[in-house]
């Protein structure tokens, strides 16, 4: 394949496909971050976030909870996480 190909294949699939994260598949030294900076916890250690989607979760519905209408709340989870 030439470099003008490969190029608009490229740039095609940024433009049509959204980014796939995918929480099975985190480098060790992502998951390790994870745990000891964003996994919420309780006071005596046990996990609350058992995923980073559910990080990805509580963070989109703190966020959300500032609209004042139910339907903005929806849409900025929509908006943040997708779902």
């Amino acid at each position: 394949m030439n470099n003008e190909i490969i190029d608009e294949k490229v740039t095609e699939d940024t433009l049509t496909t959204s980014a796939v994260f995918d929480p099975k598949h985190l480098q060790l030294a992502s998951q390790d971050i994870w745990r000891s900076k964003y996994q919420l916890k309780t006071s005596s250690g046990t996990p609350v976030d058992h995923s980073v989607i559910d990080t990805f979760e509580r963070v989109a519905k703190a966020i959300a909870n500032v609209e004042t209408t139910q339907r903005n709340n929806r849409n900025t989870v929509k908006n943040f996480y997708g779902h």
